[in-house]
Parts: C-alpha cells; structure tokens; sequence
C-alpha cells in the first residue's frame, strides 16, 4: 500500500505517516537485532 493511500486511510497527513512509519520500521530493526530466528544467512 503507499503512503498516499495509508495516509488518506487513516485520517493523518502523510508527513506524519513517513515519520511514524520510520521510527516503527527502526524500533522493529532494532528489537530484531539479536532475535536469531529473524537473521538472514
């Protein structure tokens, strides 16, 4: 889905919706870490 689209559905401008999906995406990077089951080989 793109950001335009996941914006307007949400009801929130889409600058808001990039910052919140970015700091998600790099909270969920940082809890995967050390979570081996997630390590790509």
């Amino acid at each position: 889905m793109e950001l335009s689209s996941l914006s307007m559905l949400l009801g929130v401008p889409p600058s808001t919706m990039a910052r919140t999906l970015r700091r998600a995406e790099e909270a969920l990077s940082k809890d995967l870490e050390n979570y081996s089951p997630a390590l790509i080989s």
